[in-house]
C-alpha cells in the first residue's frame, strides 16, 4: 500500500528549510503531495519522478488549490526507477540545491543493482532501499543545498547502529509519530535532515548529529518545533535569493530522465548517425551526450561538425579521417548499420583513389606525406640523427613576396614591383632539442626569421612514405585493361 505525505504536515516537515525554495526536488514524488506541501512563494521549479506511471506533481489548478494566488511553478515529472536514473546523475554530476527523498518501507534492493557509491562495503545480496537512498542524498546535493529523508524510524535505528558514517551528512534527525492516513500513530517515523556543506576536517562526529523525539498535537507544533532546532543546531550556510547555483539544472534532469526513457526502450532510440538518401550523414548528439562528463566535448563538436557531409570529404585530411575512425571504433555513439558500412567503406577506399598511375619519383612521395604522423631520419640532419623518428605535422600557409617583372611603359623596356600572393603546404619536423624545422616547396616565399628547407632537402635526410602505385594496388584490375588495350591494338587496321 503506498501512503502519501499529507500537505499540512509537509509544509511543517519544510520549518527545517531555508526560506528560499527556488527549485525543488523529489524522486520519489507519488502523487506530488510533499513538493507542493515544502513549496513556497518563492518557488519557481519543481521535478520529480516515481516508478508508478501515474504519478504527477499536478498541474497549475492543482497547485492553485493547495496555495491560493501563488504562481504555479514549471513542474518535470518522469516515469522511472530510481536505480536506473540516479547513475544517469551521477554521470552529469547533477546537484540540486532541496532534494527530498521517500524511499518505499520495507523494501530490498539487490546489491548488484547498485552503483558503486551505494554498494560500498555491504556484504549482503541486498539492501534496504531506505539504507540505498540515504547513501544517495551527499552525492545530489549542491556545496549550499540540503535534503530531506523520510523513512521508518526503526529501520533508520537499524542503519545507524552498522553504519553511522552514512549518516555524516546529516544534522538533524527528527523522530515523530506517524502522520500517514490509516496508520497507527504509536508507528514512529523518521525524518533526516541533510547538509551539503562540507564538514571541516576531522570527519564524522557523531555528536553533530541532533536528535530529537518530537510529540506535536498538531502540525503547527511540529512546525514550532522544527523551526527552533534549524535555528539553535544548523551550521551549514543557507541558501539565499542571489544562489543560483542550479541554473539549468532542470535542463539537465530532464535530459537524465529522457536518457532513462531511451534505455528502457532501445527501439525508441534514435541513432547519433545515420545517412540521408543523399548519402550524407545526418549527426544528432542528445542532450544527456551533451553534459555526461565521460565523453569529451571535443568528440562531441566533431561529430555536429560531420553534420550533412559526405563521407568522402572526410576521408580527404589525416586529422577528420582519424577523428571519424574513432567516431566508429569509440562504442560511445549509435551508428544506423548503413552508415557504418558506408564510412568504413569511405576510409578503406582512401588509399585506393588516390593511389598514382605509375610510380613515383621521391619528392613526388611528398605528396603522401600527410598521412604519416613522424618521419625516420635516414642522414644526419641539423638537430636531427640518423634512426631517430620525429614527430611530424603539415599545416596550409600563406606566403607573399615582391617581384620584379619587366614591362613597357612608354615604348620604353622597364621593370617594375609586383606583390604576388598565395598559399603552400608547408611540412615541420620536431626535434626534441631545439626549434621545429619547417619544410617547403619554395622557401623564398617565406618569412626568413625561420629556419626553412626545401622539399628536396627533406627527402634526401628522410625516409618517405611507401606509396603503392595501380599496378600493385589493383593488379588484376590493370592487367586486364592492359589485355584490352592489346585486344584494341589488333582492331586497329
Amino acid at each position: 500500500m503506498k501512503y502519501f505525505t499529507p500537505e499540512p504536515w509537509a509544509t511543517a516537515l519544510g520549518a527545517a528549510w531555508p526560506e528560499y525554495r527556488k527549485t525543488l526536488t523529489d524522486l520519489h514524488c507519488g502523487n506530488g503531495q510533499l513538493m507542493r506541501g515544502l513549496s513556497n512563494d518563492t518557488t519557481r521549479e519543481v521535478m520529480g519522478n516515481d516508478l508508478d506511471p501515474t504519478a504527477t506533481l499536478g498541474g497549475p489548478v492543482t497547485w492553485s488549490k493547495s496555495h491560493p494566488g501563488m504562481i504555479a511553478p514549471i513542474t518535470n515529472c518522469s516515469h522511472g526507477d530510481i536505480l536506473d536514473l540516479y547513475p544517469l546523475l551521477l554521470e552529469t554530476e547533477t546537484r540540486f540545491d532541496l532534494l527530498a527523498l521517500n524511499p518505499p518501507f520495507s523494501l530490498n534492493w539487490p546489491v548488484e543493482l547498485l552503483p558503486e557509491p551505494l554498494c560500498k562495503g555491504l556484504t549482503g545480496k541486498t539492501v534496504d532501499s531506505t539504507h540505498a537512498t540515504l547513501r544517495m542524498m551527499p552525492t545530489l546535493l549542491t556545496e549550499k543545498g540540503e535534503g530531506m529523508l523520510i523513512a521508518n524510524q526503526s529501520t533508520l535505528e537499524r542503519i545507524y547502529q552498522e553504519h553511522p558514517t552514512d549518516f555524516a551528512s546529516a544534522w538533524l534527525w527528527a523522530s515523530i509519530p506517524s502522520f500517514y492516513p490509516g496508520v497507527d500513530p504509536s508507528t514512529r517515523i523518521g525524518v533526516l535532515y541533510f547538509s551539503g556543506t562540507p564538514r571541516p576536517v576531522g570527519g564524522f562526529d557523531a555528536r553533530d548529529l541532533v536528535h530529537q523525539a518530537l510529540r506535536p498535537k498538531t502540525v503547527q507544533d511540529l512546525a514550532v518545533a522544527l523551526e527552533t532546532l534549524r535555528y539553535k543546531y544548523f551550521k551549514g550556510t543557507c541558501i539565499s535569493e542571489p544562489w543560483e547555483s542550479t541554473s539549468g539544472v532542470s535542463r539537465t534532469f530532464l535530459a537524465c530522465t529522457e536518457e532513462m526513457e531511451r534505455r528502457r526502450d532501445p527501439s525508441a532510440s534514435r541513432c547519433n548517425v545515420t545517412l540521408d538518401i543523399s548519402g550524407r550523414l545526418r549527426t544528432w548528439v542528445s542532450a544527456f551526450q551533451e553534459r555526461t562528463h565521460t565523453i569529451p566535448s571535443d568528440l562531441a563538436d566533431f561529430l555536429r561538425s560531420i553534420n550533412r557531409k559526405h563521407p568522402l570529404e572526410l576521408t580527404l585530411q589525416r586529422g577528420a579521417r582519424q577523428a571519424l575512425q574513432h567516431v566508429i571504433d569509440c562504442g560511445i555513439w549509435s551508428i544506423d548499420p548503413l552508415a557504418d558500412d558506408t564510412l568504413r567503406q569511405a576510409i578503406s577506399n582512401y588509399d585506393r583513389e588516390r593511389a598514382p598511375l605509375t610510380p613515383v619519383s621521391d619528392v613526388q612521395r611528398i605528396g603522401w606525406i600527410d598521412d604519416a604522423e613522424e618521419l625516420l631520419c635516414e642522414k644526419d640532419f641539423l638537430h636531427f640523427r640518423t634512426g631517430h623518428r620525429y614527430p611530424l605535422t603539415t599545416e596550409t600557409i600563406n606566403w607573399r613576396k615582391t617581384e620584379k617583372r619587366p614591362r613597357y611603359h612608354a615604348g620604353k623596356r622597364d621593370t617594375e614591383e609586383v606583390l604576388v600572393r598565395g598559399t603552400d603546404l608547408r611540412l615541420t619536423l620536431h626535434p626534441q632539442d631545439g626549434k621545429p624545422i619547417h619544410f617547403i616547396f619554395n622557401p623564398d616565399k617565406v618569412d626568413t626569421t625561420q629556419e626553412t628547407h626545401s622539399l628536396e632537402t627533406l627527402a634526401a635526410h628522410f625516409a618517405l612514405p611507401v606509396v603503392v602505385d595501380i599496378t600493385s594496388l589493383k593488379a588484376d584490375q590493370y592487367a586486364a585493361n592492359l589485355a584490352l588495350l592489346d585486344e584494341l591494338e589488333t582492331l586497329t587496321p
